[in-house]
């Protein structure tokens, strides 16, 4: 399976969790080229778009957790902790396999790889992007409750 198709599989997914919150949340996921570092790269992605990146941090299993408690699980009110859990896994099953796509042995969480950056634009406030760099591209998932 391609990375494109993949990707087009996780925004559907997210697509769906956006309607579990009564469209209160936007989830999204993409991806961009990266020309320089990632940070750099994803300026001038957002750039035309009115978005401000504000900081970025390395996101391990936790910080994913936690920006998926922040900005997923707190506006969907019919989840169970262990159908949070069943969402946490796909969430990162998919971002895994689009990784294993260019490289079989990639584990961009655990590895260090994936970054969250903290922006924002006049439509969401404040929100995260969780961007994940492989060779000359990066996927980048957005993570936001409506303002």
């Amino acid at each position: 399976m391609e990375m494109l198709t993949i990707i087009e599989n996780l925004d559907g997914y997210l697509h769906c969790l956006r309607r579990l919150s009564d469209n209160r949340c936007d989830f999204w996921a993409n991806t961009f080229d990266l020309s320089s570092d990632v940070r750099e790269s994803l300026d001038a992605h957002l750039s035309d778009q009115g978005i401000s990146i504000k900081g970025s941090s390395v996101a391990g299993y936790r910080e994913i957790s936690q920006a998926l408690e922040s900005h997923v699980f707190s506006e969907l009110t019919i989840l169970s902790e262990s159908q949070k859990k069943l969402i946490e896994w796909d969430f990162i099953e998919y971002i895994e396999m689009a990784c294993r796509t260019y490289e079989p042995e990639l584990s961009p969480i655990s590895s260090g790889l994936a970054l969250l950056f903290s922006v924002s634009s006049e439509f969401h406030g404040q929100y995260q992007y969780l961007v994940i760099p492989l060779n000359n591209q990066a996927i980048i998932i957005g993570l936001a409750v409506r303002a």
